[in-house]
Parts: C-alpha cells; structure tokens; sequence
C-alpha cells in the first residue's frame, strides 16, 4: 500500500503540511497513524478525494490555475480550492452561532 505524510499531500496539492492535517482532523481526508504517532493518507484515500471533487459541478475556480501548472496539478488546486472554501463557510459559521450565543 502507498501512503503519503501531510507534507508530500501537501507538495502535491500546493498547500501547507498544517492545513492537510486539519483537512484530516475534519474527517475532510481520511488518514491513519502509523505507529500510533506518524500521519499517513493511504494513496487511494488520496485518489478518491481527488477524485469526489473533480467531479463536484459546484467546484469552480475564480482566478484558474496559471499556465505554470502542470495539467495534472491543476485539477489538485481546483480540489483544494473547493476544500479551503467549504473550511471559510464552515469558520464562518461556527463564529457567527459563537457570537449569537453570548
């Protein structure tokens, strides 16, 4: 089986190592522990969430990937663009029940 640390999900999507981490900690991507403490995201996890959003007709990409991006990347940017918005929604709304509840 072919794993992958936070760090290579993260070199691949174009990302930070932290936010793959708190993707995984959302349940947003599955992972599991290798020897109780190393992250590892199992290859297929990796390909089907890719996969889930490359066919989401609701991921849309404002500015587009610049023509520097491989193609293969591109659809990598277009998945964690989509994640990162779904994560501001999902802040957003988490802050605003925070503040009405006060």
């Amino acid at each position: 089986m072919i794993c992958y640390t936070p760090k290579e999900v993260a070199d691949r999507w174009k990302c930070s190592a932290a936010h793959v981490r708190k993707m995984i900690d959302n349940g947003e991507l599955p992972a599991f522990r290798a020897g109780g403490k190393l992250l590892r995201v199992p290859e297929s996890a990796l390909q089907e969430y890719e996969r889930c959003q490359n066919t989401s007709s609701s991921v849309s990409v404002e500015a587009g990937p610049s023509p520097s991006i491989k193609e293969g990347s591109a659809s990598a940017v277009a998945s964690l663009n989509a994640a990162m918005r779904r994560e501001r929604q999902r802040s957003s709304a988490e802050s605003s029940r925070t503040r009405s509840a006060r």
